[in-house]
């Protein structure tokens, strides 16, 4: 896949090693990739970065990722992303 052409994923995961894990295995079969540390700042860089994908862990600080999968579904701009548990 070509940078251009190739699916944005964003990686919500508040452990830097899964992020890393994550992000070198999808970049090495030709994806793009973004990241967020938390809930919050995953709602807004979906705003900003346009992701084709969500991998959204599931045991988070502050805001679990179910509650952060309910608010991007609430979301008109978001409500069609596909968010999947990876945790």
């Amino acid at each position: 896949m070509s940078p251009k052409m190739s699916p944005k994923i964003l990686i919500v995961d508040d452990v830097p090693l899964n992020v890393e894990l994550l992000r070198r295995i999808l970049q090495a079969e030709g994806f793009q990739t973004c990241s967020a540390g938390d809930g919050a700042t995953a709602r807004a860089m979906s705003q900003t970065e346009g992701p084709d994908l969500i991998l959204l862990d599931v045991m988070m600080p502050d805001e679990s990722g179910f509650e952060t999968c309910a608010k991007l579904k609430s979301d008109p701009v978001t409500a069609d992303y596909l968010s999947i548990g990876a945790g």
